[in-house]
């Protein structure tokens, strides 16, 4: 998602919206990713040439689950087993919680310029 515009009717405060969310499963057996990312910024217009841009960006993923590719025997090369389904992950039902990352990040910044 992705929004933008005017705060005020004269745009001298203008915001700008960007988020994504994905909660995915995956053909792996007990994979599974969970994304959200949200990045607010507001401008204010504070003189003729002076603007204040305050931007944040938080993010999380939570992934369950571990892959680290298969073998070739028994996916492209022949095995003497059979072959190995494509679904198949190296690990078993996770017991563990699932591990999470987050970051956010804030920063203000004031443009100005000298016209005349």
């Amino acid at each position: 998602m992705d929004l933008t515009g005017p705060v005020t009717a004269g745009g001298d405060i203008r915001f700008r919206l960007t988020a994504a969310y994905d909660d995915a499963d995956s053909f792996l057996d007990y994979w599974r990713r969970q994304h959200l990312f949200i990045a607010p910024v507001i401008a204010f217009d504070v003189g003729d040439a002076t603007t204040v841009t305050v931007e944040s960006l938080y993010t999380r993923n939570k992934l369950r689950g571990f892959f680290n590719g298969l073998p070739a025997e028994g996916t492209v090369l022949p095995n003497p087993n059979g072959p190995l389904p494509r679904s198949l992950g190296l690990t078993t039902r996770p017991s563990h919680p699932p591990s999470a990352r987050m970051r956010i990040f804030r920063r203000a910044s004031i443009i100005a310029s000298a016209t005349g």
